[in-house]
């Protein structure tokens, strides 16, 4: 299911990501900001996933409204960071 490959591969950059070592204390900010963009996209994929599979059409809508407002958060952040 396309749903769960995407949640599985969201769920690996945000794992790859906070496993990374910031390579100085100003560049905490920028992996908690950007740690916490890919928790919500992963967390609204995940919605998505359990909405759609329990076949409730309603819920489904609500979690994609979630997952579009999360995409649009990390797309936010990769212009802001170019």
């Amino acid at each position: 299911m396309v749903v769960v490959g995407s949640e599985d591969g969201v769920g690996a950059e945000a794992q790859w990501f906070a496993g990374q070592q910031p390579p100085d204390a100003g560049a905490d900010d920028l992996r908690d900001r950007t740690t916490a963009a890919l928790d919500d996209a992963s967390a609204a994929v995940a919605e998505v996933r359990i909405a759609v599979q329990r076949s409730d059409r309603d819920a489904t809508r609500t979690a994609l409204t979630g997952l579009h407002a999360a995409s649009a958060a990390v797309e936010a952040l990769a212009e802001e960071l170019g």
